[in-house]
């Protein structure tokens, strides 16, 4: 199995957890699991980021307005916003 693939700045390795997780799949998975396991990793990195916005805001290195206007200047903007989990 190849540790490597070409990155636009050069050569990069996997490292240990990604070649864990292609051993772990390297097994067929349905449809369904392949959407359901790109959910799962999707929300545990949305998790993180919401963790780390609210960090900056507690802290007071961010502010709710700067917030919303680096929100308005984003693409992402224009994605519909997911509740956040309690």
């Amino acid at each position: 199995m190849p540790t490597s693939h070409q990155h636009p700045t050069g050569p990069t390795r996997l490292n240990d957890l990604q070649l864990h997780m292609l051993r772990v799949f390297e097994r067929k998975l349905t449809k369904k699991q392949e959407a359901e396991l790109k959910k799962l990793v999707a929300d545990y990195f949305a998790q993180l980021v919401d963790e780390q916005v609210d960090e900056l805001l507690a802290t007071g290195q961010v502010n709710l307005d700067e917030l919303e206007r680096v929100g308005e200047e984003s693409d992402r903007s224009k994605l519909k916003r997911r509740p956040r989990a309690a």
